[in-house]
């Protein structure tokens, strides 16, 4: 037997708020252009003001640094990106696991708990033992950012499975769904979007474990390497390009993941697929 929740039948149907319409191409002009404002005051105040270039270098100074150290920036891009996408990948598949077991099960709660209390700990001061235990390197740099995003994605994908609504839980048991397809079917499906913004929180900070690791002491390189680098040669037009290609991957990683995370907070049907007893 099939069960749909939230049909348009109106069989086993849930309360919807109804939605305000928006305008998205209104919404990304207003956006568009409070970036443009932002960057046209970024490269006309230092210019008016007489601001030291030390401090602040004009945009298109930046940009001129960045077609010189093209080949040096594309070099080291390569390092950084590596470790975000294999710290990414321990953290959200471990991290997502991790947490839909301890939010599932109540004799787990304890972990959740520990997790939170640790939670509270700067892990910047770790990164030196890592770097004596592991090395220098590329690896101490991954170890470093799944630890530093590892547990918030633990603590929010807990807490979006214990957000469940106990009358869906409810409804699917008396339905006669089994563990697995309470899990798969319901628990999963409307924890989702809560889910999703532990893996955006989770993402943000394992780029910025990599780019602090790599402005420590990792002899791997990378982006955070190269601004210590240009920050040691005083050439603040090199440093902030660099800034502006590690902002320009924190956008694209972050949009990307709040496009996922309005695509699973839409109003959708949850299908609760149950065996009839045998």
């Amino acid at each position: 037997m099939t069960a749909v929740l939230d049909s348009p039948a109106g069989e086993n149907t849930l309360p919807t708020v109804p939605r305000r319409g928006r305008r998205p191409s209104s919404v990304t002009a207003w956006r568009l252009g409070v970036v443009a404002i932002l960057l046209l005051c970024w490269e006309l105040l230092p210019r008016l003001l007489g601001i030291p270039s030390g401090f602040l270098v004009p945009l298109s100074e930046a940009l001129q640094a960045g077609g010189r150290e093209g080949d040096a920036v594309l070099a080291a891009l390569w390092p950084t990106v590596s470790a975000v996408l294999a710290a990414l990948t321990f953290t959200w598949v471990v991290g997502v696991v991790v947490g839909f077991l301890v939010g599932s099960m109540p004799g787990l709660r304890f972990v959740g708990t520990f997790f939170g209390i640790l939670y509270a700990v700067p892990f910047v001061i770790l990164y030196p033992l890592l770097s004596v235990w592991i090395g220098p390197g590329q690896l101490s740099k991954i170890a470093f950012a799944c630890l530093y995003g590892f547990i918030p994605v633990v603590l929010t994908a807990a807490a979006g499975v214990r957000g469940v609504d106990e009358n869906l839980y409810r409804s699917a048991r008396s339905m006669g769904a089994s563990r697995r397809q309470l899990m798969t079917k319901v628990l999963l499906p409307a924890s989702m979007p809560v889910i999703l913004s532990g893996l955006r929180l989770g993402g943000g900070l394992v780029l910025i474990a990599v780019i602090v690791a790599e402005m420590l002491a990792s002899t791997s390189g990378g982006m955070g390497t190269l601004i210590t680098a240009y920050r040691v040669q005083f050439d603040a037009a090199a440093v902030y390009f660099c800034i502006i290609v590690v902002l320009v991957l924190a956008l694209i990683m972050d949009q990307s993941l709040a496009a996922a995370e309005r695509w699973a907070a839409r109003g959708r049907s949850v299908t609760v697929n149950t065996v009839a007893p045998g």
